[in-house]
């Protein structure tokens, strides 16, 4: 391995290692990650809600939960669900699951796709 590359990879490495273990703190407490409104959004419909009831969102994300930190705080999902209907369709699937088990599943994929685009930029030289 040439000097450079081996300097590359440190690089990534110091990048990547805080950011993995912000992501697992984060898969941890969903109730305040955005993960967490979308797959509010997928649970709504379920239930054969709308989630452009202001009132029926405000009481879906209700209460306080510990963030990736530990801070108690509300979930920041907004006063009604902002984006387009397609969306919460496609979060209905991962609304099937419980919301820690989607979180961590919706995480792994996240970290293989960084995984495989890093993978690959290595790859082109």
């Amino acid at each position: 391995m040439k000097r450079r590359e081996g300097l590359i990879l440190w690089v990534l490495a110091l990048v990547c290692v805080p950011l993995l273990v912000l992501s697992i703190m984060v898969a941890a407490a969903p109730h305040t990650s955005d993960f967490g409104c979308f797959w509010t959004s997928g649970q709504t419909l379920l239930e054969g809600a709308d989630p452009y009831d202001t009132r029926g969102w405000g009481l879906r994300n209700a209460g306080t939960y510990p963030d990736a930190f530990g801070v108690e705080r509300a979930p920041f999902c907004g006063p009604r669900w902002p984006y387009p209907l397609w969306t919460a369709l496609f979060f209905t699937p991962w609304a099937l699951l419980p919301l820690g088990v989607a979180a961590w599943a919706w995480q792994l994929l996240l970290l293989a796709g960084v995984t495989g685009g890093i993978a690959m930029v290595l790859r082109v030289r």
